[in-house]
């Protein structure tokens, strides 16, 4: 049976409506581990827990957690850098930690790729944004958009290649974040090729072969709001329409088993809005299907 480390980070900073700094008492459950382990050929090992010491609207408390989270990944892909990694949140701004930590550790950072699963395109800037929330923006962070207000929250020297980046299950954003991403060019797709399990493992694999064509590592970051509601109902900001839990567990198997993946991040889970653990019971089979071998 196989031991999985998990790095946690049970942030609720970029979002005020959520409850994913609740993962952290998920995760210490010992009945979450020993379901894991009856379902899977996985037993949960080490957790490591990084925690802000504010949950809103303390920047620099917001700053530091995400130097913290960008300097723990560094430290894992240079000491471990063939065997994948796996992070939980927390909202989706901890990525502006994750992927720029892994970025600074690469030794081509400009062959560094992301695949990005969301029901939103996480695009806005500070002077963009409807909300002020924090995880709505880490795309454009990672992209180095221009606003020196987001850059006071990035903890990273190095920024992801355009072209290495793609979002799939979009459903909702707004014309700036569009704009942006068209602007950079930036590939970018809804649930349609991926909502039939077949077809989308196909689109998937021709994706990927792009993809590996111009990168030496691909990591994949997963908002669980990609799935529809009906499956996980258990996040933030719930969007209609989305990928069906068990086409992405298909997915997440095939692309955790490519030499190129490099680890997995999940973020959003937001226990306090999910009816009957329905999404307690999503997020851990996603982690049994990315790490369980064929």
């Amino acid at each position: 049976m196989k031991t999985l480390d998990i790095a946690n980070v049970p942030f609720n900073g970029g979002n005020r409506d959520g409850s994913t700094e609740q993962t952290a008492a998920i995760l210490a459950d010992p009945a979450f581990s020993q379901q894991l382990a009856q379902q899977y050929p996985l037993r949960l090992g080490r957790v490591v827990t990084l925690q802000s010491e504010h949950t809103h609207d303390n920047q620099a408390a917001h700053s530091r957690l995400f130097m913290r989270v960008h300097d723990t990944m560094m430290q894992q892909m240079q000491a471990l850098p063939h065997q994948p990694f796996l992070l939980i949140g927390g909202d989706h701004s901890i990525a502006m930690g994750t992927w720029s930590g892994v970025l600074d550790a690469a030794f081509d950072p400009d062959r560094v790729g992301l695949l990005w699963f969301d029901a939103h395109m996480d695009a806005h800037t500070f002077q963009t944004t409807p909300s002020g929330n924090l995880h709505g923006m880490p795309v454009a962070a990672l992209l180095g958009a221009d606003d020196p207000e987001l850059r006071v929250f990035y903890p990273g020297r190095h920024h992801l290649n355009p072209d290495n980046l793609v979002l799939a299950g979009v459903r909702s954003y707004e014309t700036e974040e569009r704009e942006l991403l068209d602007r950079m060019g930036v590939a970018w797709y809804g649930v349609d090729q991926m909502v039939h399990p077949d077809a989308g493992l196909a689109w998937v694999r021709s994706l990927w072969q792009r993809l590996r064509t111009q990168c030496d590592w691909i990591g994949i970051s997963i908002d669980i709001d990609v799935i529809d509601p009906a499956d996980a109902p258990g996040v933030s900001t719930p969007v209609a329409n989305g990928l069906p839990a068990n086409t992405l567990y298909q997915l997440l198997h095939w692309l955790m088993q490519q030499p190129e993946c490099i680890g997995l991040e999940i973020a959003e889970y937001s226990p306090a809005n999910d009816a009957m653990s329905k999404t307690r019971q999503v997020l851990l089979d996603l982690i049994g299907h990315a790490f369980t071998k064929p």
